[in-house]
Formats: C-alpha cells, sequence, structure tokens
C-alpha cells in the first residue's frame, strides 16, 4: 500500500479496538453509577412522609436521569463511531497485497467469515469440521439488530425520568 505505511495502520488499528474496548468499560461503570444512584433515590423518595425531603429526592433524581440520559445517548454515539473507525481502519489494512486471499472471487470456508473487530456477526467458521453456521439464537442468547445493550442506559434512564415524573404526579 503506497499511502500509508503497514505498521501505522496495524497499530492505528490495534489503537481504536482499545479505545472502543476501554470505553465500554467506563459506560458501564457510568451505567451501575447511575441506576444504583437512581435507585437509591427513588426508595428515598417512596419512603419519605414529609413533603421537602420527598420533593428534595425526587428534583434530585429527575436531574440524575436526564445527565444519565445524556451520557447515555453519548456513550451510544461514540460506540458507533469507534465501531466504524475500527471498519475503517481494517478496510485500509486489508487492501495490502498480503490480504488478497479475504478479497478472492473463491474466500475459502475458513476466511468467509473473517472480519473486524466489533463487526456484528451472524455466522462463524468452525474449524471442527470446517463448515460455516449460524450463530444460535434463543431465549437465553440472541440479538435484536434495533436494541443494543450500548442503547440500555438510554432506555433505562428514560424509564426513570418518567418514573420520577408519574411519582411527582401521584405524590404530589
Amino acid at each position: 500500500m503506497a499511502f500509508l505505511p503497514r505498521d501505522y495502520l496495524q497499530r492505528e488499528y490495534e489503537l481504536r479496538v482499545n479505545y472502543l474496548k476501554d470505553h465500554l468499560s467506563r459506560m458501564w461503570i457510568r451505567f451501575n453509577f447511575f441506576l444504583t444512584i437512581n435507585t437509591g433515590l427513588f426508595a428515598i423518595a417512596v419512603a419519605q412522609s414529609t413533603l421537602e425531603l420527598w420533593l428534595l429526592a425526587s428534583i434530585l433524581g429527575i436531574v440524575m436521569s436526564i445527565c444519565w440520559n445524556q451520557f447515555a445517548a453519548t456513550d451510544n454515539y461514540l460506540v458507533d463511531v469507534y465501531r466504524r473507525q475500527i471498519a475503517h481502519a481494517h478496510f485500509l489494512l486489508t487492501q495490502d497485497a498480503a490480504f488478497d486471499g479475504i478479497r478472492a472471487v473463491q474466500v475459502p470456508p475458513e476466511l468467509k467469515t473473517w472480519t473486524y473487530t466489533g463487526a456484528i456477526a451472524t455466522e462463524y467458521f468452525d474449524p471442527t469440521d470446517r463448515q460455516i453456521k449460524p450463530i444460535r439464537q434463543s431465549f437465553f442468547q440472541r440479538r435484536i439488530p434495533w436494541l443494543s445493550a450500548t442503547e440500555l442506559g438510554v432506555i433505562i434512564s428514560s424509564l426513570y425520568v418518567s418514573g420520577w415524573f408519574v411519582l411527582l404526579m401521584v405524590k404530589g
């Protein structure tokens, strides 16, 4: 490849994968933090008999839920960006002549499911019988394309915002 050095591309690919991995780790730490705080505030608000403490817990809960929603939406956006950057780096790496097997018209079975880190796969290569097989989905193992784990923060924080407003209307 004439326009970018292969070593640079390899290092860039690895850095992008690490960015995604590290971001997902931070994202789940934030998710747990906001879920714990919101659940505690909700329990305090429901248990309060004094109007002032109940109102304070409710207002703090709404503010925390809105902040959580913004962080979760940003996290979801960044995960998408990092996955696309990984795909781009993978594409550039595979333009090298050393990767001609991946681009061949008659791709061998062991390369048909080869893709970049973070790509959504529906099949895998089983080296025991050299066959391509679908990734099994069931009640305990499934993927819903329009609902990923990174979107849970947005969904649950939205439910908390709604729950806070319902609590304010019912108890207030």
